[in-house]
């Protein structure tokens, strides 16, 4: 560049990824402006995105998966675009079972591919009481 130009950079995640930051002649996260009044050198810092996965469950029953073990552990942290498949534990005898939130159905899995915040909900219903 001549000297003197203004050169303003914009970092430009892509899908997956977030932005951490400049070093060097810029820092921060904002649009880095930079006068060649001299060389100089920026680095655009990139990092893999993460996403929570939330599982709550309603009733008696549980839910596993990779960190998983609701209802103790029902959170855990995954990269960009990682599979996740949840398993639920068989409903007591005459209860029903349905899984809700961004899993749907009442199979015994839910798989997911963490591209975003999830919240998964599993609930567990008992039979209506008898009549008297």
């Amino acid at each position: 560049y001549a000297y003197g130009t203004v050169v303003t950079l914009t970092a430009t995640q892509a899908v997956g990824s977030t932005f951490g930051g400049w070093t060097g002649a810029c820092a921060g996260t904002g649009t880095c402006v930079v006068s060649m009044t001299q060389a100089r050198s920026v680095t655009a810092t990139f990092n893999v995105a993460t996403y929570v996965l939330s599982v709550s469950v309603a009733g008696t029953g549980s839910v596993t998966g990779p960190g998983i073990s609701c209802p103790v552990d029902c959170f855990e942290t995954y990269v960009h675009n990682t599979p996740v498949t949840l398993t639920r534990s068989l409903p007591l005898p005459g209860w029903t079972f349905a899984w809700g939130g961004d899993c749907v159905g009442a199979g015994a899995t839910c798989l997911l591919t963490m591209t975003a915040i999830r919240n998964v909900t599993a609930t567990y219903t008992p039979p209506p009481p008898l009549p008297p």
